[in-house]
């Protein structure tokens, strides 16, 4: 039995396994046990009635939804029914129904969305379930969220989940939830949750533009980074923080140090300096003090925010050749990335592929870090000159189990476990967007050279 066909339980649900009332015959030891077999001892154990028993179906639940793709949707009803009990783990539950929610393959939550409605006024699983009805994109969540904002009771959300996993999804109803956010940002006590609000307000982009005046201040804080990022994604509508962006970029001024309001140290460049750069770009549409930050960086050698020098494009060709250099570089990380910058300055894929073919070495053995995460999006962009990736991008739809990012963590639902879900739902979407733009392509090219003979 190996880890592709079957589910591999943490260390911790062995030893519940092995204390629980389960079938005597089950082998407690295995650290794999068969797909089937593991669904039905998680039924076994929600049918129990037992609170521990139960306790062992949720976590079984877990770790099956975390580890494959196959629909199941009893399992799911079973957590629900745990979510509507505050005596039966509802936490637990409610937290694996947000992790599998809104993912892909989509699992059919129709049937469960009354329940976790219902139980929106339950406090031991208040975060994840409003969690999993905002990853649906379900209206039931915001009025729930709206009261967030204004309650403190933000925090109750289980790792590794923060109130931006919950925001971000709500885009669509930015107008009613930006009266409170922007209460939020104007309230000096609520800073424990500012960089998930900052994160999700990133994340809509120009629908946060109402929260303009309230965002400007925190370029004088110890937040201005995180600040510059949402400016810079609003655009346009955040003309206001120009000058101070460029004053920022330049050098001729620095905010506070990070997370602090100390002094800054004048002695060293603000690590925030590219964000501002590609912020004043953003607000301004001006290129020039961006080419210039950016420029220097490259050329100089220090650290580059290539996801921000590839958007500048063609903009960034005076410094392509040292772009380039930075393929060969030690880190696996500088390299898929500046794989992508070459590629959106240059157009030219050659160099950039084999680099990205090499992150996607992973996928041959059931994995799928950030790494190779990265490169399959930008294959995914790159099309047909990139063919060659196209047997791994099949393998990831070919399989029911899910791409994790590493080895799954021997915790109880460690952080790795629950965002396995959104990391292989993101994989398999860059395969399958690859897979078509490799055979648009081809189908393309068959038919312009048919007709010129």
């Amino acid at each position: 039995m190996t880890q592709e066909t079957g589910v591999m339980l943490s260390s911790w649900l062995l030893r519940l396994l092995a204390t629980a009332r389960t079938d005597p015959n089950i082998a407690r030891t295995a650290m794999v046990m068969p797909l089937a077999d593991t669904v039905e001892l998680a039924k076994t154990s929600f049918a129990a009635g037992d609170p521990e028993l139960r306790s062992v179906g949720v976590a079984l639940t877990s770790e099956i939804l975390m580890q494959w793709r196959t629909s199941q949707p009893e399992l799911l009803a079973e957590l629900a029914r745990c979510v509507a009990d505050p005596d039966y783990h509802s936490d637990d539950a409610a937290g694996v129904l947000a992790a599998v929610a809104g993912t892909e393959p989509s699992q059919d939550f129709a049937p469960l969305v009354p329940v976790m409605v219902a139980t929106l006024g339950h406090e031991s699983s208040f975060g994840s379930v409003t969690l999993a009805l905002s990853r649906l994109r379900h209206r039931a969540a915001v009025d729930t969220v709206r009261d967030w904002l204004t309650s403190g009771r933000i925090g109750m959300l289980r790792d590794p989940f923060d109130i931006d996993h919950v925001l971000t999804p709500l885009v669509d109803f930015a107008d009613a939830l930006l009266p409170g956010i922007r209460t939020c940002l104007a309230t000096e006590g609520y800073h424990s949750a500012l960089r998930p609000l900052l994160r999700a307000l990133t994340a809509w982009g120009p629908a946060a533009a109402p929260a303009v005046p309230e965002l400007l201040p925190y370029l004088r804080t110890g937040h201005a980074r995180w600040a510059c990022e949402v400016i810079g994604a609003i655009g346009p509508a955040a003309h206001p923080a120009a000058d101070l962006l460029e004053r920022f970029a330049l050098g001729a001024e620095q905010p506070p140090r990070h997370d602090t309001d100390l002094p800054p140290d004048t002695s060293l460049r603000w690590h925030g300096t590219q964000t501002a750069a590609w912020a004043h770009w953003r607000v301004t549409g001006e290129p020039e003090v961006a080419v210039r930050v950016f420029g220097e960086a490259v050329e100089t050698g220090i650290a580059v925010d290539f996801d921000r020098l590839a958007e500048l494009g063609s903009l960034a060709v005076p410094f392509a050749d040292d772009v380039r250099k930075r393929l060969e570089s030690p880190g696996g990380w500088e390299r898929v990335h500046a794989a992508s910058a070459w590629w959106h300055i240059t157009g030219d894929p050659d160099p950039a592929v084999p680099v990205l073919l090499a992150a996607l070495t992973p996928l041959n053995s059931g994995y799928a870090d950030a790494d190779c995460r990265a490169a399959a999006r930008l294959i995914s962009k790159i099309g047909s000159p990139a063919a060659v990736a196209a047997p791994l991008l099949e393998t990831v739809l070919a399989t029911e189990r899910r791409f994790a990012s590493l080895p799954p963590h021997r915790t109880r639902q460690s952080q790795t476990e629950l965002l396995a879900a959104d990391w292989d739902s993101e994989l398999q979407t860059s395969a399958r967007i690859g897979l078509s733009a490799m055979e648009d392509e081809f189908r393309d090219g068959v038919v312009v050279r048919d007709e010129e003979n």
